[in-house]
């Protein structure tokens, strides 16, 4: 009796921890956000925001017209984020606002935050 007490645990124990283990999610992952590309025509500072507006002439039907880059984006060369006339080219994800300075901060725009972005020479 007592052997097949022991045994059931050594056999029931390990199967219960294999399977446990295997059932946790190795590692979390989002998705990279959306795609978009297109030429530079303007790019206002967001003062109080800590961002910049990025106004861009969009390339295809799904890239927005405006973008934020901020504290948090990548960005790969050139780095010509300043230069009208230069192309981005990157993936973008949920919307913040672009807030500037002008007695008080007041939002002037709510554009997609860009996840990460390189640009042309």
């Amino acid at each position: 009796m007592w052997r097949n007490f022991f045994i059931n645990k050594i056999i029931i124990i390990p199967l219960v921890l294999v399977i446990f283990a295997l059932s946790i999610p190795f590692k979390a992952e989002a998705g990279p956000g959306l795609p978009f590309g297109g030429q530079i025509l303007s790019v206002i500072p967001c003062l109080c925001s800590a961002n910049l507006l990025i106004t861009m002439r969009p390339i295809g039907p799904l890239s927005p017209p405006q973008v934020i880059f901020g504290p948090s984006s990548i960005l790969f060369p050139f780095y010509q984020l300043w230069r009208p006339g230069a192309y981005l080219l990157g993936n973008y994800g949920p919307p913040v606002p672009c807030v500037v300075f002008a007695i008080i901060c007041v939002p002037i725009s709510v554009a997609p935050l860009i996840l990460m972005t390189g640009t042309s020479m």
